[in-house]
């Protein structure tokens, strides 16, 4: 299970590199908070 997490933090942030945008943060942090408690659970 914590591939698909590390899946998810690198899809994120694969998404904030290619947009260049400030505004992705957001949805970054959201998928950060959201993965890591998951992740240490497991």
């Amino acid at each position: 299970m914590e591939n698909l997490g590390t899946r998810l933090i690198m899809s994120s942030h694969l998404d904030y590199a290619m947009s260049g945008r400030g505004e992705c943060i957001a949805p970054v942090r959201e998928t950060l908070s959201y993965t890591f408690p998951y992740i240490e659970a497991v």
